[in-house]
């Protein structure tokens, strides 16, 4: 009578258990603490790195790539110290495409048997995806998809850093679209919008390995060059000013017509050594090019800036 109990019971916790693994949409495995899989149960098969018939008997390096493989025999390892261990995540092909899975683990032990991990892994991707798409948001400017001013200073800062503690050269470029303002009313705000896009895919493909750009403001943007002398940054600022020029629109009407734009370079040295004073410098040396006739590029040193400004008189039209 008491072992029919006990196999009742036995069959109830059984019962219990496979209710809650059928309830649960995220993928199970029972594996050894070498990365044998011992056990498999998905709701979904299609998850699945591989079938389950692949699967048990196999390690994780024979169904795995390496870098997934290492971060799940890394939370093995945690679980069989610790008990437990949460928050490991790969991103492996699976026949549903390739996804994002974050595995939580927990040490089997029992009585005269080797000890396993039970590793819950939950289909993250979606999760992932917003992540992505917020980080997109924060970092880049909505409408040509370069770096925005927030996150563009903050790459300045630290390359103006660097410059500073290994004394090496650094430079930027301040470019301004000539006579933005006109194409707007001439040929509309959409139109506009179109010649900054294209205006900062032209920008995006003239950079060089580390180099960097962002949206300033306006029609304004900022053109990084680490590891770039004065000189060095000057001969990239003409050349992209003449494939600024070669640039072709199609306005109101169908009306062709082109761009160019006044571009001022700077480069850190011990005048110029803050993100303020750099750019105010390539500021100067933009508004020189647009003193000049646009459409050039203009150096300016850092010193005697303020009594430049003030020679100016009033602000150039835009």
């Amino acid at each position: 009578m008491e072992t029919k109990k006990l196999l009742e019971s036995l069959q109830k916790t059984v019962n219990t258990q496979n209710a809650i693994l059928c309830a649960m949409p995220d993928l199970v495995f029972e594996l050894s603490l070498e990365g044998e899989y011992l056990n498999v149960w998905a709701q979904n098969d299609k998850e699945l790195a591989a079938n389950k018939a692949h699967l048990l008997g196999n390690n994780l390096v024979d169904v795995l790539p390496k870098e997934a493989a290492d971060e799940i025999f890394l939370a093995i390892e945690k679980a069989s110290q610790n008990k437990t261990s949460f928050g490991h995540q790969i991103h492996i092909q699976t026949p549903e495409g390739l996804l994002w899975f974050e595995h939580s683990a927990s040490l089997k032990e029992s009585e005269g048997e080797e000890p396993t991990v039970i590793m819950i892994s939950r289909n993250i991707t979606q999760r992932k995806e917003l992540e992505e798409k917020l980080l997109q948001l924060s970092q880049y400017d909505p409408l040509t998809n370069l770096y925005n001013r927030r996150t563009l200073e903050e790459f300045l800062a630290k390359d103006i850093y660097r410059a500073s503690h290994y004394n090496t050269p650094f430079s930027l470029c301040l470019i301004d679209v000539d006579f933005f303002k006109r194409i707007n009313d001439t040929h509309g705000h959409s139109v506009g919008d179109e010649v900054l896009k294209k205006f900062s895919r032209l920008l995006q493909g003239s950079l060089r390995k580390y180099d960097y750009v962002g949206r300033y403001g306006g029609e304004e943007f900022i053109l990084a060059l680490p590891q770039t002398t004065l000189a060095e940054a000057k001969e990239f600022a003409e050349n992209l000013c003449d494939e600024i020029r070669d640039l072709h629109f199609q306005g109101k009407h169908h009306a062709e017509f082109r761009i160019t734009a006044s571009i001022g370079v700077a480069e850190f040295d011990q005048h110029s050594n803050t993100l303020e004073k750099l750019v105010q410098t390539a500021d100067s040396a933009m508004y020189l090019a647009k003193s000049s006739g646009r459409n050039c590029v203009k150096v300016r040193r850092s010193q005697n800036m303020e009594a430049y400004f003030q020679s100016l008189g009033c602000q150039i039209a835009q």
